[in-house]
């Protein structure tokens, strides 16, 4: 920075963009019998990385918090130069920005598979479990006062089950299983803090009577998914096959959301809620494949298909302290029909290959992130649009022209 580091600014003089990770994984199989086997695998890795500083292009000192700030650096209360445009870099690779700037990550995962054989038929079992800790610290404004600093911290766990069964009978091709899974997340965020740092670590802008009460987001958001699924593909002649599949899935989730109050003299969290919001929903679809298979010759084959499918529906989980219910508001699912169809080709003595797709997708309430303002505050909310539609087709060749000579061309229309 352009005057020396004070209580209030501190720089680590980390390389910025830097990263330092490790991963391993191992995996073990065991041949418990000729019809039996047992996969076990354990991964974990760990990062501890710095972002890129935030670069400014252009200051104006008459918006935000600026103005405040020069007129306590032009009476000498507060360290270094104003904040004007003067101190804007035009060098892509300069920042003043002196707040912090860390990823830390800790990721581990646990799996283990059971694969046992009756009779041509195959039964699956599948468990797994995943967790991460992760601590991200940014400073967003790119200037030596931490004006605006992101710090966000998640807890995550999840647990999952999944039995499944495959196999053949006659000219029936089958898969079937239930599915379970449960997930619990704990967030954090001292995000927008930052220039009550400032202010009030100087002891010179705000009287203790007079200060705003600081606070910080903590959010518990929970869920679980339940699903029984089953597709079979039967072949109506030595030609042509039909495939035809379902899954019923159910949905639960569950969030908590609360602003804690943070201690005026040393800003950290404190025992004292100032308001929470809260909100929990189900769900439920069945969603299905149907489709088609027919083999015109040996190296022509046509297909056509049909698909619902589903995207659970959720909550605005960012706290928002003018709304209701802190703005923690429900958003519907989003389902969507697809239809295809297409052919799959080889010719001439398989020295030119042909494929050709149509298809046509119909959303309904699409899920869409947009930033309004709510109370004069910029907040993110997901909300559902009306519907959407996606037309389109892809044609793709390759040919073979020589022995060590090959052509191909690629097109779509979207």
């Amino acid at each position: 920075p352009p005057f020396a580091p004070t209580a209030i600014t501190e720089t680590d003089h980390a390389s910025e963009g830097g990263d330092d990770g490790l991963a391993g994984r191992v995996q073990l199989r065991w041949l418990a019998s000729p019809s039996m086997t047992i996969d076990i695998a354990a991964d974990a890795s760990r990062r501890r990385s710095t972002q890129n500083a935030t670069h400014v292009d252009a200051i104006d000192p008459r918006f935000g918090i600026l103005p405040a700030l020069d007129s306590l650096i032009r009476e000498g209360r507060l360290p270094g130069p104003e904040i004007t445009d003067a101190l804007a870099s035009d060098d892509w690779l300069t920042s003043y920005a002196g707040g912090s700037n860390s990823i830390a990550q800790n990721v581990e995962g646990l799996s283990a598979t059971v694969t046992k054989n009756f009779g041509g038929h195959n039964f699956k079992l599948i468990a797994a479990r995943r967790q991460l800790r992760s601590h991200v610290a940014t400073d967003l404004d790119g200037t030596w006062f931490a004006i605006l600093q992101g710090d966000f911290s998640e807890r995550h766990r999840q647990s999952s089950a999944e039995l499944q069964a495959s196999g053949i009978f006659g000219r029936l091709t089958y898969t079937a299983g239930l599915f379970a899974l449960g997930d619990w997340t704990r967030t954090r965020s001292l995000r927008g803090a930052g220039r009550i740092d400032v202010l009030y670590l100087c002891g010179c802008f705000y009287l203790p009577s007079a200060r705003p009460v600081a606070f910080y987001p903590r959010r518990r958001l929970s869920g679980s998914s339940y699903a029984a699924f089953a597709q079979g593909s039967l072949r109506l002649t030595d030609r042509l096959s039909a495939t035809l599949g379902g899954r019923f899935s159910h949905e639960r989730k569950r969030t908590e959301a609360e602003l804690v109050q943070l201690d005026p003299d040393t800003l950290e969290p404190t025992d004292i809620v100032l308001r929470t919001g809260a909100n929990r929903g189900r769900w439920s679809s069945f969603t299905w494949r149907a489709g088609f298979e027919f083999q015109v010759t040996p190296d022509v084959m046509l297909y056509a298909s049909a698909a619902k499918g589903f995207k659970s529906g959720g909550f605005n989980a960012r706290p928002v302290v003018n709304l209701p219910n802190l703005g923690v508001n429900q958003f519907d699912p989003e389902t969507a029909h697809t239809y295809e169809a297409g052919v799959r080709s080889e010719w001439f003595g398989r020295r030119l290959r042909l494929n050709a797709t149509a298809f046509h997708t119909n959303y309904r309430d699409i899920q869409l992130r947009q930033q309004t303002f709510f109370g004069g505050i910029l907040t993110t909310l997901i909300e559902n649009a009306a519907r959407a539609r996606i037309r389109g087709v892809e044609v793709e060749a390759a040919a073979k022209l020589s022995r060590r000579l090959t052509a191909s061309l690629a097109y779509g229309h979207l």
